[in-house]
């Protein structure tokens, strides 16, 4: 016969371990709906190329920023068991090196955030497109995607990509 201090213990391992198991394979069981967020680009433009020389060990590379109108509404998205989502925008364009894809602006947003599920404005990318091994900007064409990654607060991360129809040439 148990204790009822071990009859106790036993009943919270049950808990613990019934909570455990719904954190897992809630996702798994919910992750085939598909909430498509709404994401949109439009008057994208591309400033000066700056040219910086070979310096200490730095190679000569060319930046450039971007500028374009973002518009995105995520709120389908987020669900009873999403914790927060992750927004990037990846610039992807060949060269002489190769495929490259760099992330030019992203953003974060919580699931208290409520203000954040919305928005449309004018940015300016976080992190300019930069060349590598002394390859020239200018010429190159730019296509560009969205990756969305879900986070929950248990289970595994779901990640989506969509593909943007817009691209914008180098000067």
């Amino acid at each position: 016969m148990l204790s009822s201090c071990q009859r106790f213990y036993r009943i919270i391992q049950w808990q613990m371990f019934t909570i455990f198991v719904a954190m897992i394979a809630l996702p798994y069981v919910t992750g085939h709906l598909d909430y498509k967020p709404e994401l949109a680009l439009s008057n994208m433009t591309v400033s000066k190329t700056r040219y910086f020389p070979t310096e200490n060990l730095i190679t000569e590379h060319d930046e450039a920023d971007l500028h374009f109108n973002i518009q995105f509404n995520v709120s389908n998205t987020f669900k009873w068991t999403t914790k927060e989502v992750y927004l990037g925008l990846i610039a992807v364009w060949n060269d002489s090196v190769g495929l490259q894809e760099q992330t030019v602006w992203d953003k974060t947003i919580y699931y208290t955030d409520n203000e954040s599920f919305f928005f449309s404005e004018k940015q300016q990318s976080k992190y300019p497109l930069r060349s590598y091994e002394g390859v020239k900007l200018p010429g190159c064409e730019i296509h560009f995607r969205f990756v969305l990654y879900e986070v929950g607060f248990g289970g595994r991360f779901r990640t989506t990509t969509y593909e943007m129809e817009e691209t914008v040439t180098v000067k």
